[in-house]
């Protein structure tokens, strides 16, 4: 029984390892007026397969302590994580009950079943408790060595295809990828193994998060200049994505790091202040060797910026007119961008983007009646688990992780229309929720 439990929750740390690495199968590549249309792409990914088999495996352990009678389920017991559980469930059967009403039920159905694993992968962290010291050192070691790539692809300015594990070639003089323009230059984003440099900038902040957690640890401290050599790494790679939503998400996580041991010892508010004078000296660095990755960007001052912001600003309109012609149970979980196509059937291909909002995302391709009984959901869930939340000693970061995914979300869409989103997601919503219905001295 417990040999199970052990090689399931090893399974999740490498689950956790490899999850940047898009190696997939495409079983029938999508397409829209005459281009290449990703949003329609259905493939199975290689964590994915990794994540099947971890699952058959929780349902193997379930049944086992269901036969010795170990999972108790009676009223009153483990009453902190039941309401979460239900919610989940509820939310599955209501984005089952879209997926009917879609405008494509296949890439509909396709969707879902990412949600329908991530929503398992949640309960199974919440059934075998995997270390979340561990799980916080797998982010850590993935986030190095995605660093690693992203400063080698700044530094050649490239990014070499690799069909095996599922990187496309990015060269800088490629109209449409992802650049800072600059004095007529033209300076590639980095992007590790990811498919855009927002979605690597998303993952980093993350695990820059877990590596000032982890350095708090006093069983650590031998490990201290390696935790540092990464949170340099890493932020360094932060700043080669260019990343405007991730750095924001950083200082908000930053910030609630503090207000959460604000009250804790010296030495601890030391170990944040270390990481803290780290970043800024990064930044400042960055500032005076690569000018326009900072000031350019942010000031938003260069045609492309602007381009961008505009195309944004604009897709909150386009979100209006999906939402009104589908406003009562949506256009189906992954149909938003043919929801656009209905409205706007001429345009080419690369115009069909997703809003931009992770939250206001699956409320359009959900409808009126999903935001409802959705918020009402939420209430429950925040509810049930207020006050242990409150109460937080230690372990802090997921909930310090779980803040940041928010920020981002209120900027990009990946972290629900990418499968990578959608499983990291959950797996900080896993150990969020483990953490927050863990019972007092446990």
């Amino acid at each position: 029984m417990q040999g199970l439990r052990k090689i399931i929750n090893i399974s999740i740390y490498f689950l956790i390892f490899f999850l940047p690495w898009q190696t997939r199968l495409i079983f029938k590549q999508g397409e829209l007026n005459g281009g290449d249309f990703e949003y329609g792409t259905l493939s199975i990914y290689g964590t994915e397969l990794l994540l099947a088999l971890i699952l058959v495996l929780g349902i193997a352990y379930s049944s086992l302590l269901l036969m010795k009678k170990r999972l108790r389920i009676k009223s009153g017991e483990q009453k902190g994580s039941s309401v979460p559980l239900f919610c989940l469930i509820v939310f599955l059967v209501l984005i089952l009950t879209s997926v009917y009403f879609a405008i494509d039920q296949e890439i509909a159905f396709y969707k879902f079943s990412q949600i329908i694993l991530s929503v398992a992968l949640i309960f199974l962290i919440l059934l075998t408790k995997p270390s979340q010291f561990v799980s916080a050192y797998s982010f850590v070691f993935a986030g190095f060595i995605q660093s690693i790539m992203a400063i080698y692809q700044f530094v050649v300015q490239k990014v070499y295809a690799s069909s095996f594990l599922g990187i496309a070639f990015q060269d800088p003089a490629i109209s449409g990828v992802p650049i800072i323009e600059s004095n007529g230059e033209r300076v590639l984003r980095s992007f590790g193994s990811l498919p855009h440099p927002n979605i690597l900038a998303g993952f980093l902040v993350i695990c820059l998060i877990l590596v000032i957690a982890l350095s708090f640890e006093e069983k650590l401290l031998k490990h201290k200049l390696f935790l540092a050599g990464s949170f340099i790494t890493m932020t360094l790679a932060l700043f080669m994505t260019a990343s405007r939503s991730a750095l924001l998400a950083l200082l908000l996580g930053l910030i609630v790091f503090y207000l959460f041991n604000r009250k804790k010892d010296k030495k601890t508010l030391k170990v944040l202040n270390n990481y803290l004078i780290i970043f800024i000296l990064i930044m400042i660095l960055f500032s005076v060797v690569k000018p326009e990755m900072i000031s350019k960007r942010f000031t938003a001052v260069n045609r492309l910026d602007i381009q961008s912001n505009t195309e944004r600003i604009a897709g909150y309109s386009d979100a209006i007119d999906v939402f009104q012609n589908n406003w009562l149970m949506g256009t189906g979980p992954g149909n938003y961008t043919l929801g656009l196509h209905e409205i706007y059937p001429d345009k080419p291909h690369y115009f069909y983007q997703p809003l931009h909002n992770a939250i206001l995302l699956p409320f359009v391709e959900m409808g009126l009646s999903y935001f409802l009984i959705f918020i009402g959901l939420i209430g429950l869930l925040v509810y049930s688990v207020k006050k242990k939340i409150l109460n937080f000693k230690d372990n802090q970061h997921w909930t310090v992780a779980l803040v940041m995914i928010l920020a981002i979300s209120m900027f990009d869409h990946y972290f629900y229309s990418f499968y990578f989103g959608i499983i990291l997601t959950a797996i900080i919503v896993g150990f969020f929720l483990l953490q927050a219905t863990k019972k007092e001295g446990r």
